[in-house]
């Protein structure tokens, strides 16, 4: 049933890819994970969590098993990671990339599932230049559309390209393609989650239609650093996690 979907992900050869702009060198892809025959997994029953990292009490309400490739999940998930209300099962898989801006993540990414071409050729509306998701983004952010623009471009809010040695931290871009049986609905509303990111929006069953065909959650770290987008298309979730100059939220 899954056959399809669990098809080969990875990512790009580096040594295909030339010096982005600016002189400074792309960063290697991050190599597919070897399956060592273990991964993480938990098991959810109402507030209780347990699996191989131990046991935790979290403020939820579900019953479900959280694995490498299968989630699980029914009822209320952990509210400090916004409201989600799921009732399905789903297989996943993941591909990663890093780079020096969401162009190169773009192009460094890769993945064979099918539906995913599709789904990448969305993600680059989403975040083109001067675009309605830009804006909408930048408007939840409380950025204005310019600054939210050089962060996509790897920029500091002065204009310096991140891979300086001030900033070595390359962005990075995880994309988790699922085959879900079942519903499930998530909002958030902007108080800090597990990963310390504020972050606002809607998607799944809670979503309403949008004009861009995705889902979009955004938001910025505590300490005004890193801003996180997640572009929901079809069964893709795309999770990008940009370096930020904190300088741009102290207005």
């Amino acid at each position: 049933m899954f056959g399809s979907l669990l098809g080969k992900m990875g990512v790009a050869d580096p040594a295909a890819k030339s010096a982005p702009t600016g002189g400074y060198a792309a960063p290697k892809a991050t190599p597919a994970p070897v399956d060592s025959g273990s991964s993480d997994w938990q098991v959810h029953l109402g507030p209780l969590s347990f699996g191989n990292k131990g046991v935790d009490l979290k403020p939820q309400l579900k019953v479900g098993v959280d694995s490498k490739n299968m989630n699980a999940d029914f009822g209320l998930g952990d509210v400090r990671d916004g409201i989600r209300l799921s009732a399905k099962v789903e297989a996943k898989v993941d591909a990663k990339s890093e780079g020096r801006s969401v162009k190169q993540l773009h192009e460094n990414i890769r993945c064979d599932t099918p539906g995913f071409g599709k789904a990448l050729e969305v993600a680059k509306g989403a975040l083109d230049a001067g675009g309605n998701g830009v804006a909408s983004m930048a408007c939840e952010l409380g950025l204005d559309i310019k600054s939210l623009q050089k962060v996509l471009e790897g920029c500091h809010g002065c204009g310096r390209f991140y891979g300086t040695p001030m900033e070595s931290e390359p962005a990075t871009l995880n994309v988790k393609a699922a085959l879900a049986v079942g519903a499930s609905g998530h909002v958030c509303l902007g108080w800090e989650n597990t990963s310390g990111f504020h972050m606002v929006g809607a998607g799944g069953q809670a979503a309403a239609a949008v004009s861009l065909g995705c889902n979009i959650f955004v938001g910025k770290h505590c300490t005004g650093t890193l801003v996180k987008i997640v572009l929901g298309i079809g069964n893709f979730d795309f999770e990008y996690v940009l370096p930020s100059d904190a300088e741009l939220f102290r207005h």
